[in-house]
């Protein structure tokens, strides 16, 4: 292809939403978008218009497992730190086992913390209404 025809290509590719795999518990916000899923938490952030770079996949093996009923601020706190100190520093962060308040309240803190609205994926959690997929801020 040459010419417009590989301008007008380029620009629909660029235009595809990044994949989201159904299983996925995804929190996202414009700046970054933290996906949990059964192999671990995979942290993406925002570079350019749609493009969004992997910046650090952290398995649940060497994730310190953290109280998150009692301490889901200082967890936030923490991860967005070691993102902006270094993106390949492992935080102590661990959300396998959360309810749906204490994914409200890790919503709230995130949203806080980037100052974006942020969607969480609710839907393949146990707790929540199916036909109510997103839990919107």
């Amino acid at each position: 292809m040459r010419g417009w025809l590989r301008t007008w290509w380029r620009r629909i590719r660029r235009r595809r939403p990044p994949v989201e795999r159904p299983d996925d518990v995804t929190i996202r916000s414009q700046q970054v978008w933290i996906t949990a899923h059964e192999t671990g938490l995979v942290v993406r952030r925002r570079s350019g218009r749609t493009n969004w770079m992997p910046v650090c996949q952290l398995p649940w093996d060497e994730i310190e497992a953290m109280e998150l009923d009692t301490g889901t601020q200082d967890a936030t706190r923490m991860l967005y730190a070691s993102l902006r100190s270094s993106p390949m520093r492992k935080p102590l962060f661990d959300q396998r086992h959360l309810s749906a308040e204490q994914w409200r309240l890790l919503r709230d803190s995130v949203s806080q913390w980037t100052g974006q609205g942020v969607w969480i994926n609710l839907a393949y959690l146990g707790v929540t209404d199916r036909s109510r997929p997103y839990d919107e801020l």
